[in-house]
């Protein structure tokens, strides 16, 4: 055995009890970073962010970082985040200064608090997926069951504290709100007492949140206690993992932190470092807690005497390593398992399991070399667990997790970060444990558990909002609409209180047109992908970054700015101003400042008005983007803008420290500023107030109808209000918990505010609001958005009166397609906070295809004018016959087509002359996504079909011929269906689905990359297929095997969907011949009659009149028995058999209905009628 007597170094600890909060120290950069100034005259113990930064830019020049798994993206989190609370030398704060701050904060409550404050948490608690995204929620890092009780159980979140659940993770109350925003990353419970708990606070894989040492709870979490090691006492700075309690002594505590193995041995009240280093994990030997094997990111070391002395080991380790992480099992006491990561030219990637079975003497390398990291970020995320009853049972997590059954020789992978099936647990693994059998794993989606060794996982986390958002929007006519982006959970959308995911990668910018709120938009990192959908997430189609004029894509910001103006316009802001025009990029300004665009905003009340901000300079434009003019030069980099809702000359600033000033150039302090443009002079006053600026300001916003002009900030800590009637700022945080505001959204119409955190979700709050004496709101108007008529309709308007006075007149202007305009005067009495529906004469006959509603309702005295108008797209449809043939080749053939977002419409009606696509099947014309050559890029593009009542078909069948020249996996064709008039669109069948029909179920997911079938919803045709070919739905027979029956729906409507993704062209898709086959039935063909039901074969004789009816057959619609007829006679008698339907067969039929025990069978003629 290989050994060196390491002894503490008390010199070791002291250099680093004043740090500053610092990122991993495993991370490849950061190793870079301490080598190079370790080796220089200007060594220093802490880093600047520019340091940190430099030397990560410097490490991933030249790589490829876009690889799943690369670790590029948790540094740029924890960059953007911890940007913001940077001093004027870029200076990181430390924990002792964090503490500081929430205690100054929690003296001064109760100074000036608005009573309309009351937050309420909205979620996420739980959510579904939309199709082809995955589920998760929010990274959880630590995982304990009570060891007393296995009903009780506790999870740690990096930003988001800890949670507790008292039956098996069916529900989940969180036990931290109390305190500043912590992560937890370690829990240990009492073995000898329950109630009594440590946590080891911060998050140790990303630094999203700093540590404030180990607390305690003697109540079951209940309340908290800060221990011998805090902030206040130590001022520490430093992250932790792993903590432990002595089986054999509860008052032994053992965490691991980043300078060191520390130790307690009077229940937390004091502390000592027995180990000196960045310890990354330690386990006590089972049996013998005074033996203890720890790791740094390159040694094992191992004490048996309680931690007085430790010795390395070196016999069978190998000298170098990225990180360590250790197992071991009480079924095999003296085992010790270590899991390597690689360092140097492969930096984190697997370097392999090492086994000992001499209590950690030495080590064997086992015979397994599967890649059970599939990745190089094991500084950011990497588990071991071995079973407690069985030695050779090992499972080990980076992106999935692995699992051994012989010791390590040989890996199964037992699930797939990407694949949505019952082994699922979202990628990216941070811990895994295993109490009473039961394998439990902490992913960056949540909590997981598996009762059957990993051969299947539950999904826990409903009912944890531990969810860090970057952005949000709200809709404008909804405020419980709402979508955001998620640091790891990529988009999410709330409808109807219902929350789910509908896009992919980390979700960053979002918006919501504030003229459609089905229609929602959303970045990934650096604007690399733009997610358009018009359904509210149910389907969403991707739009590339812009190109420069070499070709080179144009990156932005992590969070690229994005902004809808109140015309519908969409703009982002990359190294210059661009607006999205039929689904590209178009570069409307020249440059803006030396880099790329920080903020965007663009005034409500007239979208030609556009503010950018560049580093810590204001810009303006007045004419759509097309040039800006310097407005003002702050003294800070500015966090974030709010324009004056009703006076678009003035703009609020939040300025925060932020990466990318020189050094001379960053402010002493952060603030609030109010910037006036007037006609020859610009002016800032400082507000800052009294608003605490030991707090980052992340966020402003300014609520509009209301004379006072009120804005609030979302502070590191919480919301502040101020208005002009005020020189001191309102506390307007009751209820909120201590956490990060990224992004507030004022929602005036449900008076209220809105707030996305960094760690615990999205919370509401009332805003106190000035009631007008006369004021109304236009809630709504029908046709509503992308509605699908079928017959005529009569126009409706929904008004709210929201002033004091009643109103007994409403007057309203309204056309459809810009045709001359209609006028209606209502009369009644409408009181305040009443609604009232009114319906609107037309005058003119409305065409088939779109169309476009716009209404304005207005009072007299009217106080507000934002909320008066609306406008909807709409369609108008003709009914369609089952059998009926659409051959396109007349103009009573014609379907509907549009595009989603602003693009041009795709789909022609005409004679098909591609070089691939140039034929039909009857006739000459067919409708094609380009008749004469390619297909545009970025597209989504929709063919309606019209609309279908099925009671009406017997035995209905969806047909087209189709030919097809797409990029496989990047270019899609689907169907859908709907059955509410276009509200809601789901994907009509699978790729199993009979007899013809789709050829590929790929995802995002499924393929592994990045950028690959990002427009999949897993069901679709994609590649090519150039010969016309007949492609069929039947849906009795797909209903038979589990798939939608669409047969008892009277309104159905199909919509053949193509998405292009935004690079290569081909020639795209033909359709021809659409028809929903089957027979027919007629009112005058149904005829009735009773059954016994005690009778089981029944034959019934009939006569029916044929003498109109060229079909040869008889059917019946229960079971399909035929009788047949040769057409010689006007009337036949037929001989049917009945069988008698039990309940277990009641339902599949839509013409059997079973009342009182009688069985009424409807059965019908097969004929053309």
């Amino acid at each position: 055995m290989l050994m060196k007597i390491l002894l503490f170094n008390v010199f070791a600890f002291l250099a680093f009890i004043s740090a500053s909060a610092q990122f991993n120290e495993n991370a490849p950069w950061m190793k870079d970073l301490n080598y190079n100034e370790q080796t220089s005259k200007s060594f220093k113990s802490t880093h600047s962010l520019y340091d940190i930064s430099d030397a990560f830019n410097d490490y991933w020049r030249g790589k490829d970082y876009s690889k799943k798994g690369s670790g590029f993206k948790p540094y740029k989190r924890w960059e953007n985040y911890w940007s913001y609370y940077i001093d004027k030398n870029g200076n990181l704060p430390t924990s002792y200064d964090l503490w500081e701050s929430w205690k100054s904060k929690q003296e001064s409550i109760g100074k000036e608090i608005n009573p309309a404050a009351n937050w309420n948490a909205i979620g996420p608690f739980t959510h579904d997926t939309y199709s082809g995204a995955l589920s998760g929620q929010g990274r959880v890092n630590a995982i304990a069951v009570d060891p007393n009780n296995a009903n009780i159980w506790y999870v740690g979140a990096p930003a988001g504290g800890i949670w507790k659940s008292i039956d098996n993770g069916s529900s989940w109350v969180n036990l931290f709100d109390d305190f500043p925003q912590i992560g937890v990353s370690g829990i240990a419970i009492d073995p000898n007492n329950s109630q009594i708990i440590y946590i080891a606070t911060g998050d140790d894989d990303a630094a999203d949140s700093y540590s404030v040492g180990v607390f305690k709870s003697i109540d079951g979490g209940n309340s908290w206690n800060e221990t011998g090691l805090n902030p206040s006492t130590s001022n520490i700075n430093l992250l932790m993992n792993e903590i432990t309690i002595d089986p054999t002594n509860s008052n032994t505590i053992w965490v691991a932190t980043s300078v060191g193995l520390q130790k307690s041995i009077d229940a937390g009240a004091t502390w000592e470092i027995k180990r000196a280093g960045n310890i990354q994990d330690f386990k006590l030997k089972p049996n013998n807690s005074n033996t203890i094997y720890a790791v740094t990111s390159n040694t094992f070391v191992k004490s048996t005497d309680g931690g007085n002395t430790f010795v390395e080991i070196t016999d069978g380790i190998p000298e170098n390593s990225g990180r360590l992480v250790i197992g071991t099992s009480a079924a095999n006491p003296s085992g010790v398992y270590v899991l390597r990561a690689l360092t140097g030219g492969n930096s984190f990637a697997f370097g392999g399991l090492y086994k000992s079975l001499d209590s950690g003497e030495s080590f064997t390398k086992t015979a397994s070399e599967q890649d059970v990291f599939e990745s190089n970020q094991a500084w950011f995320d990497l588990a071991i667990e071995v079973s407690p009853t069985n030695f050779n049972e090992i499972y080990t997590g980076c992106l999935n997790v692995w699992k051994s059954t012989n010791g390590g020789d040989t890996f199964i992978r037992i699930n797939r970060w990407n694949v949505s099936d019952q082994g699922y647990t979202h990628a990216d693994i941070h811990t895994i444990k295993i109490f009473n059998n039961k394998v439990y794993v902490g992913s960056d989606g949540g909590i997981y558990m598996s009762e059957n060794g990993g051969s299947s996982f539950i999904d826990y986390t409903a009912g944890i909002s531990i969810s860090q958002f970057y952005r949000i929007s709200v809709a404008k006519n909804d405020s419980g609409k709402i979508t955001g982006g998620l640091q790891d959970n990529a988009g999410f959308i709330r409808d109807q209180e219902q929350w789910n995911v509908f896009t992919g990668g980390d979700g960053m910018d979002y918006e919501i047109d504030p003229n459609n709120s089905s229609l929602v938009y959303g970045f990934v990192q650096f604007g690399g992908s733009l997610f358009i959908s018009s359904d509210s997430g149910q389907s969403v189609g991707v739009v590339g970054a812009p190109n420069d004029a070499n070709g080179n894509t144009i990156q932005g910001n992590w969070i690229t700015p994005l902004a809808v103006g109140s015309d519908g316009n969409v703009y982002a802001g990359f190294d210059a101003l661009y607006k999205l025009e039929n689904n590209e990029w178009t570069k409307m300004s020249s440059s803006i400042g030396t880099g790329n665009i920080d903020d965007l905003e663009i005034d409500p009340q007239n979208p030609e008005t556009i503010f950018a901000a560049e580093s810590n300079i204001l810009y303006r434009s007045r004419n759509g983007g097309v040039t800006f003019s310097l407005i003002k030069v702050m003294d800070s980099e500015i966090s974030d803008m709010a324009i004056n809702s009703n006076d678009s000359n003035i703009i609020y600033l939040t300025t925060s420290n932020r990466v990318g000033l020189a050094l001379s150039d960053q402010p002493t302090e952060r603030g609030v500023f109010k910037v006036t443009i007037g006609e020859t002079e610009t002016t800032s006053e400082n507000i800052t107030y009294d608003i605490p600026t030991d707090q980052a300001f992340f966020s402003i916003a300014h609520q509009g109808r209301h004379t006072d002009n009120p804005i609030y900030v979302g502070t590191s800590l919480g919301v502040y209000r101020l208005d002009d009637t005020l020189t001191e700022w309102e506390e307007y945080y009751t209820n909120l918990p201590n956490v990060a505001i990224s992004d507030i959204e004022i929602n005036l119409d449900g008076e209220k505010i809105i707030a996305s955190t960094y760690g615990r979700g999205v919370w509401e709050s009332t805003i106190p609001i000035q009631i007008p004496d006369d004021e109304i709101r236009l809630v709504s108007i029908t046709p509503t958005s992308n509605e699908v008529l079928c017959s005529s309709f009569i126009p409706t308007a929904t008004v709210e009166n929201q002033g004091i006075n009643a109103i007994t007149e409403v007057d309203i202007e309204y056309s459809i397609n810009e045709n001359s305009t209609q006028t209606f005067t209502w009369t009644g009495n409408l009181l305040s906070n009443e609604t009232a529906i009114i319906e609107l004469p037309l005058e003119s006959t409305i065409a088939f295809g779109t169309s476009t509603i716009e209404l304005t309702a207005t009072i007299a005295n009217d106080t507000y004018n934002d909320n008066n108008t609306l406008q909807n797209r709409f369609f108008l449809n003709e009914p369609g016959s089952g059998g009926t043939v659409n051959t396109f080749e007349n103009e009573e053939e014609s379907l509907i087509t549009y595009n989603d977002g602003n693009s041009e419409n795709v789909w022609q009606k005409g004679i098909p002359t591609g070089i691939k696509l140039n034929t039909s099947t009857s006739g000459t014309n067919v409708y094609g996504t380009n008749l004469s050559g390619d297909h545009p890029n970025s597209t989504k593009a929709i063919l309606l079909s019209n609309c279908y009542d099925m009671t009406t078909i017997i035995a209905p069948v969806l047909k087209f011929n189709m030919a097809y020249d797409l990029e496989l996996n990047f270019d899609v064709l689907y169907v859908e269906y709907s059955i509410d008039g276009g509200g809601n669109w789901d994907i009509l069948g699978n790729i199993d689905s009979e007899p013809n029909w789709y050829n590929s179920n790929r995802t995002n997911a499924l393929s592994e990359e990045a950028d690959d079938c990002q427009n999949c919803p897993g069901a679709q045709w994609t590649g090519e297929n150039i010969e016309m070919t007949a492609y069929a739905y039947d849906f009795n027979l797909n209903a038979t095997n589990g798939e939608q029956n669409l047969t008892g729906e009277t309104n159905v409507l199909f919509r053949i969907v193509f998405q292009s993704d935004p690079a290569v062209t081909q020639e795209g898709v033909i359709i021809d011949d659409f028809v929903v086959d089957g027979g027919t039935v007629a009112a005058s063909d149904k005829t009735e009659f009773g059954l016994s039901t005690t009778e089981e074969n029944i034959v019934a004789e009939m006569d029916v009149d044929l003498t109109s009816k060229t079909s040869d057959a008889i059917e019946s619609a229960a079971n399909g028995t035929v009788a047949t007829y040769d057409g010689s006679s006007s009337a036949v008698v037929a001989k049917l058999n009945f069988r008698t339907l039990d309940d277990a067969d009641h339902g599949t039929s839509a013409d059997v209905l079973k009342v009182s025990g009688t069985i009424t069978l409807v059965w019908s003629i097969l004929g053309d009628n």
